[in-house]
């Protein structure tokens, strides 16, 4: 971090199968940048978040990319998927901000993916999300300038229903699109309305209740209800 108003990140990594292994001569290569700047913050009133990822994949001996997406929840099947294309490389682009203002935070993401083929015509795929929430109960979502993301919570009151206190009350509403069809690979778009309720009885105990409206293009929509409990040592 620079001076915590800037951070940057950069890392080489290869891809691995679900077991781990990276051995052979086949394989998928990435070279990874993120840089932040937060050119406005106030730890109590507000901040303003700005960032840029950058990926270069490079794939060798018939190696192959693939992508894949489930409607917001991680216990669906997926929705959409490109199955395996055969690929040289790719860049992925990516944009981020975030702004806090007292109990009301704002973030959104651009993701932008060239895919790079031998003599086929360039792929690009896009997507992008917004999201906003509120705490009703007037808390601040906390964050972290050395890391340049959002941290653990902590309610102004923990739960004590003796004492009248029911920890902090979070609204939130988020919209989403990714869309994976360009030329011959038409896997399709997906857009994605999420409403949701989180508690947070305790810095490390929250549930939370989602509603989703999955919208498939040319398919049909998927009405998700979902709620999550999680404790954290």
């Amino acid at each position: 971090a620079l001076n915590r108003k800037m951070t940057w990140a950069i890392g080489g990594f290869r891809d691995t199968d679900k077991h781990g292994d990276s051995f052979g001569k086949d394989g998928i290569y990435n070279l990874t940048a993120r840089f932040t700047a937060v050119p406005i913050y106030t730890k109590k009133e507000g901040l303003l978040h700005l960032g840029f990822a950058y990926s270069h994949k490079w794939l060798n001996n018939n190696a192959s990319l693939r992508f894949r997406a489930r409607p917001e929840t991680h216990i669906t099947g997926y929705f959409l998927d490109t199955k395996h294309i055969p690929a040289e490389g790719a860049d992925l682009f990516a944009p981020e901000m975030a702004a806090v203002y007292g109990p009301f935070s704002l973030q959104g993401e651009y993701f932008l993916g060239l895919i790079h083929r031998e003599h086929l015509e360039r792929l690009d795929f896009r997507g992008y999300y917004l999201q906003g929430s509120y705490f009703l109960t007037g808390e601040t979502r906390p964050y972290k300038r050395s890391s340049a993301r959002f941290g653990r919570l902590e309610p102004n009151k923990n739960f004590n229903p003796e004492a009248g206190e029911w920890g902090a009350w979070e609204a939130a509403v988020r919209y989403s699109v990714l869309d994976l069809k360009d030329r011959d690979v038409q896997a399709g778009r997906l857009n994605d309305y999420t409403l949701g309720l989180n508690w947070y009885l305790y810095p490390n105990l929250r549930f939370m209740f989602n509603y989703i409206l999955s919208g498939f293009e040319n398919v049909g929509d998927t009405h998700i209800f979902q709620t999550r409990f999680q404790l954290d040592f």
